[in-house]
């Protein structure tokens, strides 16, 4: 586009991006650093007014200390607000598919459900 240079409008205003992206397993492996979590996923599930959500499906490590408020604190501390997931939901074991990969389809499906509860 003519007089866009270096993702600068004519006038010299930058132009905004249009969301804020959010990388399912960045933030997987930043939670996954936290010494209370085993295992963890972060699955994206449509929301109505900014397009996805994130929720964690957190595995814990032995201990049932762990508490979605202490994880989401530990969370403000490391991560941008905006990344931090808007749903922990704490699980026995992450569901897996026939080559032992984590079945995202079916957290997804789980996390739609909670959403609809």
């Amino acid at each position: 586009m003519p007089g866009h240079r270096n993702g600068r409008h004519p006038r010299g205003h930058r132009r905004r991006p249009r969301s804020l992206k959010i990388a399912d397993l960045d933030l997987a492996c930043k939670l996954a650093t936290h010494p209370e979590v085993d295992r963890v996923a972060v699955v994206g599930v449509p929301a109505p007014v900014i397009g996805e959500i994130g929720v964690a499906f957190v595995v814990r490590s032995g201990t049932e200390s762990l508490t979605e408020a202490g994880l989401r604190a530990w969370c403000r501390d490391r991560i941008a607000d905006y990344k931090i997931p808007d749903t922990v939901v704490f699980v026995d074991d992450l569901p897996v598919n026939a080559t032992f990969k984590v079945d995202t389809r079916r957290l997804k499906e789980m996390a739609a459900s909670l959403q609809n509860v």
